[in-house]
């Protein structure tokens, strides 16, 4: 069975309610992407858009190959969101290592997203969802 890397920043972080989806995946690290994107917050989850706003903050899980299947159905891979792979940081400080990720990103740029608020990335940047608080950076 396959592994795979994937980079989350929403509802599927661990402190998140969707996190049960990865209860069989092995967490890798704190990280943040290379690439800088936008954000937009709407009910209950964000969404990543191309863009040059600010990088964004997340986790890295190792998943197998069910658990990929089982995020793609969540994330409507293909229709709503499409899974890339982009280079994210480790976070973890001087001994930071960059790899490749799968993320899910969202398809039909702004104007299919126009209900969601666009998000401010914070001093350093950095955009880090949290949807209890509706804290947003």
């Amino acid at each position: 069975m396959s592994k795979h890397l994937v980079f989350v920043y929403g509802t599927l972080k661990s402190d998140q309610r969707a996190a049960y989806m990865l209860e069989d995946a092995t967490f890798v690290a704190h990280a943040v992407t290379v690439d800088r994107y936008c954000m937009r917050g709407g009910t209950g989850f964000p969404v990543v858009l191309p863009g040059d706003d600010g990088h964004v903050v997340g986790e890295v899980w190792r998943v197998d190959d069910d658990t990929f299947a089982s995020l793609d159905r969540m994330e409507s891979n293909g229709h709503m969101y499409q899974r890339q792979q982009v280079s994210v940081c480790d976070d973890s400080g001087s001994h930071a290592e960059v790899f490749k990720a799968w993320m899910y990103i969202g398809m039909g740029g702004v104007r299919r997203w126009r209900g969601f608020a666009p998000l401010k990335a914070d001093a350093d940047g950095c955009f880090c969802w949290k949807s209890e608080d509706r804290e947003y950076a």
